[in-house]
């Protein structure tokens, strides 16, 4: 994701100001009444002030590409291999394997574009048996830390 990262901004420098740019303007959703982001472009020569999105479905110019791309592949998983999957599980994958590696939740959350931790945890982190063994032994590491005598082994129990 840096390699691809640096590529982008490369990219920036060569198209210079007809780079298209994309930027985060919040709105209110007039059904829904909630706040939500809208993302405008521009050619890097215009002056905007507004948060810039850090999309990743991009042309080497700039110009979204949409997620076509990649939802294509999850058709064929669910549709020709009979596999259950959806686009949005890859979400679900991303946030879910950063938590089980220890990053921050609300980092993570940031990512998403949550705006709460609680929207994260419950929807998008589930618990792997790579977190319950890591718990496990998380555990065994504290009570061995205790320094508790062992006990006796006493066969009024057998």
């Amino acid at each position: 994701m840096k390699e691809y990262k640096q590529e982008q901004e490369n990219y920036k420098k060569f198209y210079g100001d007809t780079y298209l740019k994309h930027y985060e303007k919040k709105v209110l959703n007039e059904y829904t009444k909630r706040e939500e982001i809208k993302i405008l472009d521009a050619k890097a020569e215009l002056e905007i002030n507004l948060p810039e999105a850090q999309l990743i479905f991009v042309k080497p110019n700039g110009q979204f590409r949409g997620t076509e791309t990649v939802r294509h592949a999850f058709k064929v998983i669910n549709y020709e291999l009979g596999i259950k999957c959806r686009f949005h599980d890859f979400r679900d994958t991303h946030a879910t394997r950063l938590i089980e590696q220890g990053a921050d939740i609300k980092a993570v959350s940031k990512r998403l574009g949550h705006s709460t931790i609680q929207t994260t945890y419950n929807i998008y982190v589930r618990v792997t048996s790579k977190m319950e063994t890591d718990t496990v032994d998380r555990f065994e590491n504290y009570t061995n830390s205790l320094n508790i005598p062992k006990t006796i082994e006493n066969d009024y129990f057998d």
